[in-house]
């Protein structure tokens, strides 16, 4: 809940933790010292929530980490965008529970961005998340290695990827 308290108006409400266009390469709008290292403390706070508890936000997160460096006033917006769509989630909870025996064990779900990265090298952004008996046992997202020509080639790219966490891990 320090997350929380410390940096947003708990009464503020969004509905998504951000637009489905990936945050644009810092262009000048540097933000002061102070300001910057307050984002960092945030990003990592967020890297350790995405990663443990709230998969819904790992890609706006992976887009947030990419800023590290060079933080903006817009990537900090999103930022506490984020947080305030945490806040406004906080009594939502992942259930973790089995199926009747003769139902499907081994559940994969992805979904790509396809070229979401519009700024550098047209990578694509990759999710999954594999469910056994519908508990979630692990989830994903990274930016594909290769460009790809289409959104059906970045879907295959990662159905493959996410057969291969199934079959390997």
């Amino acid at each position: 809940m320090d997350i929380i308290n410390g940096w947003i108006v708990p009464k503020q409400k969004t509905w998504t933790p951000m637009t489905t266009t990936p945050i644009k390469a810092p262009t000048g709008s540097h933000i002061n010292t102070n300001t910057k290292h307050n984002y960092l403390i945030l990003v990592e706070k967020l890297l350790w929530i995405s990663n443990t508890v709230h998969p819904n936000i790992c890609y706006v997160v992976n887009n947030l980490a990419r800023h590290m460096s060079n933080p903006t006033t817009k990537a900090m917006q999103v930022v506490l965008c984020v947080v305030k769509y945490l806040n406004q989630t906080k009594d939502e909870v992942s259930h973790i529970g089995g199926k009747e025996v003769g139902e499907a064990m081994i559940e994969t779900y992805t979904n790509v961005n396809w070229a979401s990265n519009p700024n550098t090298d047209q990578n694509s952004t990759s999710w999954s998340v594999v469910k056994v008996f519908s508990s979630t046992v692990t989830w994903n997202s990274h930016v594909q290695k290769c460009v790809t020509s289409s959104a059906v080639e970045a879907e295959y790219i990662a159905s493959s990827a996410a057969t291969r966490e199934v079959l390997f891990h």
